[in-house]
């Protein structure tokens, strides 16, 4: 018997954070099969320096969904989009995290969504 599977909110969508930015393109990297980085931390450019730098994010995270100010926590989903994860160290480790837990930390008022399109 056939199951379909039920991707986790925001999974498929184009977001970023601004606070950290952070931009994510799930949609174009997982469609179709493909694979890869999704995430990445852009550092602006420095004029007459350097050009804009986009440093990647783990390819465990597809999106970032937001971050936790009180903490500097990260949230998003993982990269087969069924499982929530959380990085604590600014997106360089990612760990998967319990569905009550992303909850928790994303019903908290000072929590920071990223935009999603």
């Amino acid at each position: 018997m056939w199951r379909c599977i039920t991707y986790k909110n925001y999974f498929e969508q184009v977001s970023y954070l601004s606070s950290q930015s952070i931009l994510c393109d799930a949609y174009n990297m997982r469609r179709g099969g493909a694979s890869g980085v999704s995430c990445h931390k852009i550092t602006p450019p420095v004029f007459g320096v350097s050009p804009a730098l986009y440093l990647e994010i783990s390819t465990r995270v597809a999106v970032v969904t937001g971050t936790a100010p009180e903490t500097g926590n990260l949230y998003g989903i993982s990269n087969n989009g069924l499982t929530y994860v959380v990085s604590t160290d600014s997106g360089v480790t990612w760990k998967s995290l319990q569905d009550d837990d992303y909850s928790t930390a994303t019903s908290n008022s000072s929590f920071i969504w990223s935009t999603f399109s």
